[in-house]
């Protein structure tokens, strides 16, 4: 026995009687068949093998591959390798390996018996199957079963090979039949206590119940309810219902397959008391409607927490209905018809969903770098916001400064104006004007001396003296005695 391991895929090749070909036995870590099996045998196993029986006058001559959809079989990588080859792959539909697998068909039938031949043999032996000795027991099964008449037999039966497309009956193409006849609800379905069959229904002929002529209580109160008019029934009708021996109601929903039997039910009520009848007798009547009403509301509440499991139950089974269709939806590249995988538009299918798991798996390696970019990115976002905020709070503060100081200057000219006015005021009230003058010449010599008179003004305040200022000749002057 030989063996390497490769990328996690143990292949042990195993040799009997000096065989050239040896016989070759693979395990996943998964233990399940998966991809990277797939494509080892394609090409270790199944190449190498056909190629050496084809015909050598004939290079460009094709192989055909037939196989189920199974995922090891719709890879990329299969496929190219078998395009390359030229190894034509033709995929079975879904569900019908029965009748068109040949293994399934005639090989893999033998194959148990003869297993269970060697396990019986061994078991009269005293030998136990183990992992050392189970590949030799094994080996014999197959020799025993995997014969040529075997094999070509079960070719012949799914009409591969000789070709006959009408062995296999149209029929067993058909979709499967619900045969399940029985409700599976969480909680089955029992009739109240609080409530009395009153005789079982016998079949009838079918009619539905809104235009079922009312018989008894129980279809007066229903009829009520379909037309909306309003039926009374009498004490005795109620504690003693009469109803027709034999008569039963049927729900139809149209098919005659499908009528429902619906039983008739009724509640035992007190009867109605004398007007004679005691206080006791009618607090006992009382203590036994409100038992009864006390009864009636558990059981409504019993019932609705059925529903409610009910309707539980129903969201679950449409949830995982649901999940299944987007599942299907989502690999589209195994679908359930019949198809040649080796044709382009299946080959370009797989090529893109390899892409796909490339790149997935580039995101997710690279998925703490882009964190980083991502938050590196944030941040510079953030200080460019902050230094943006920062700047319009210096323009609004340098706008705020410039104001103020627009404010002071303009309140500091008021305030010199005001000045001016008040003193030109106070010179206009001390001077005395002499020769004759005309008020606008007057007013026009008054603007243009008032600084002089302000300054003579001052001069005469500083020495403490008082007096008039005169006005002539375009000069203000005061007397100096």
């Amino acid at each position: 026995m030989q063996g390497f391991v490769r990328q996690s895929l143990s292949i042990f090749v195993i040799r009997y009687n000096a065989d050239p070909d040896p016989d070759r036995i693979c395990h996943s870590p998964k233990g399940w068949t998966d991809q990277e099996l797939g494509s080892q045998w394609l090409e270790r196993d199944f190449e190498p093998a056909t190629k050496a029986r084809m015909d050598p006058g004939k290079p460009d001559a094709y192989q055909l591959l037939i196989l189920d959809g199974h995922n090891s079989h719709c890879t990329y990588k299969f496929i190219k390798f078998a395009r390359e080859h030229r190894i034509i792959v033709l995929c079975l539909p879904s569900h019908m390996t029965h009748k068109l697998q040949p293994c399934d068909v005639g090989v893999f039938g033998p194959l148990a018996a003869a297993w269970k031949k060697q396990v019986s043999d061994a078991s009269r032996k005293y030998t136990p199957l183990t992992k050392l000795n189970m590949l030799v027991h094994y080996h014999a099964a197959r020799e025993a079963a995997f014969k040529s008449s075997t094999i070509l037999s079960a070719f012949e039966k799914t009409g591969i090979h000789p070709f006959n497309r009408n062995i296999i009956p149209t029929a067993a193409f058909a979709p499967a039949l619900n045969t399940t006849t029985k409700s599976a609800q969480p909680i089955p379905a029992t009739i109240p206590s609080i409530v009395t069959q009153l005789s079982k229904a016998t079949p009838t002929p079918s009619s539905s119940v809104a235009g079922s002529a009312p018989n008894g209580p129980s279809d007066s109160i229903l009829s009520a309810t379909t037309t909306g008019s309003i039926t009374t029934a009498t004490p005795d009708e109620l504690s003693e219902p009469t109803v027709p021996s034999g008569s039963g109601r049927t729900l139809s929903t149209g098919n005659p397959n499908d009528n429902l039997e619906v039983p008739r039910f009724t509640i035992t009520i007190p009867k109605p008391l004398t007007p004679l009848a005691s206080r006791v007798a009618l607090c006992a009547q009382n203590s036994q409607l409100r038992q009864l009403i006390a009864n009636a509301a558990a059981q409504m509440e019993r019932d609705y927490a059925q529903m409610r499991l009910m309707d539980q139950e129903n969201e679950r089974l449409c949830q995982i209905a649901f999940t299944k269709q987007q599942a299907k939806a989502a690999k589209k590249e195994t679908t359930t018809h019949a198809r040649i995988l080796t044709n382009e538009e299946n080959t370009a299918l797989l090529e893109r969903a390899k892409l796909m798991l490339i790149w997935k798996s580039v995101f997710s390696e690279a998925k703490g770098t882009f964190k980083l970019c991502s938050e590196a990115i944030n941040q510079y976002h953030a200080r460019q916001a902050a230094e943006v905020k920062e700047k319009a709070k210096e323009e609004k503060r340098k706008l705020k400064v410039a104001k103020e100081v627009e404010e002071a200057r303009k309140k500091a000219l008021n305030q010199q104006e005001r000045a001016l006015k008040k003193l030109a005021a106070d010179a206009a009230k001390a001077i005395i004007f002499t020769g004759p003058r005309s008020p606008a010449r007057v007013r026009r010599s008054l603007a243009d001396c008032l600084p002089e008179s302000a300054r003579l003004r001052r001069t005469l305040a500083d020495s403490g003296r008082t007096g008039t200022i005169y006005y002539q000749n375009r000069k203000f002057f005061y007397p100096k005695s």
